[in-house]
């Protein structure tokens, strides 16, 4: 809808963010009822999308919280932004002690907890997978 744009419904950062953004020809923010529909949004050819989480769950789902970012479940209460049913590419990086990339389109619940697991750092696989094995996520089956 916007061809060779870079289309977003706000930006929040540093000084330099908005100083890149401010007046920016390439840069056009919209409304979220324009950016997040998935009837306007499926009208585009080639859409890559970016949502920033601060936390995941095995499953795939993500949501805005401050704790590790790749967990069992997410927070009670917390909102979903991102369902798992929406969910492809995966990226973390190593500063923020968790790194990698993964695909979870089309994969069982129990691929995409070890997908997830996969992407968090070594110190923390071990418990996840137990606790995703404890509560359902990986039958013990699943290699």
């Amino acid at each position: 809808m916007h061809p060779g744009k870079i289309v977003c419904s706000f930006g929040l950062g540093s000084k330099k963010l908005y100083d890149a953004v401010d007046g920016n020809p390439d840069i056009s923010s919209q409304p979220v009822d324009l950016t997040n529909l998935p009837h306007l949004i499926m009208q585009n050819d080639r859409l890559t999308t970016i949502n920033n989480t601060t936390q995941m769950d095995l499953q795939g789902q993500a949501a805005r919280v401050r704790r590790s970012r790749i967990v069992l479940d997410l927070t009670p209460g917390n909102v979903v932004t991102a369902p798992r049913s929406d969910m492809m590419y995966v990226v973390t990086e190593y500063v923020v002690t968790e790194y990698g990339i993964v695909n979870l389109k089309g994969k069982s619940v129990p691929e995409r907890a070890t997908a997830m697991i996969s992407l968090a750092h070594p110190d923390f696989r071990d418990d996840l997978e137990r606790e995703a094995r404890g509560n359902g996520l990986i039958p013990r089956s699943f290699r």
